[in-house]
């Protein structure tokens, strides 16, 4: 599971339970109101145990958030997507830089980065001038 799925799970349990104690107060009051029992007083008994509910789902969401942090670290997720995003720029430079100067690139820099980005335009179909990545 990916964090924004948890996100959005966690999100979603928040609501429900939101919801539910909103339709949960309503009957409260006018069942209080029927018995003849005071709605203030039932209202804060429903507001305790809604308070205790609200709690353990927050204690529970955070376990869970901390279980997954543990499982993959923030830096971990940081440093791919950094590199996903990195990828990105290449593929976008290596497409602009056939777009100019007719399919053909000719890439520089470190050994790493030259063989990274040959393998990524041999992907694209564009041809690379360097003669010993080829």
């Amino acid at each position: 599971m990916h964090r924004a799925e948890l996100r959005d799970r966690h999100n979603n349990e928040k609501r429900e339970l939101l919801d539910e104690q909103r339709q949960t107060r309503a009957q409260v009051r006018s069942d209080a109101t029927k018995q003849g029992k005071s709605p203030e007083l039932a209202l804060s008994l429903w507001a305790y145990h809604a308070a205790i509910q609200r709690e353990a789902l927050q204690k529970r969401q955070a376990a869970e958030r901390k279980a997954m942090t543990a499982m993959l670290p923030h830096s971990e997720v940081w440093r791919k997507w950094l590199e996903s995003q990195a990828k990105k720029g290449d593929e976008a430079a290596l497409r602009i830089a056939s777009q100019k100067y007719g399919g053909k690139v000719d890439i520089t820099g470190s050994s790493e980065f030259r063989e990274r980005a040959t393998r990524e335009a041999t992907r694209l179909g564009i041809r690379v001038l360097n003669g010993d990545l080829q």
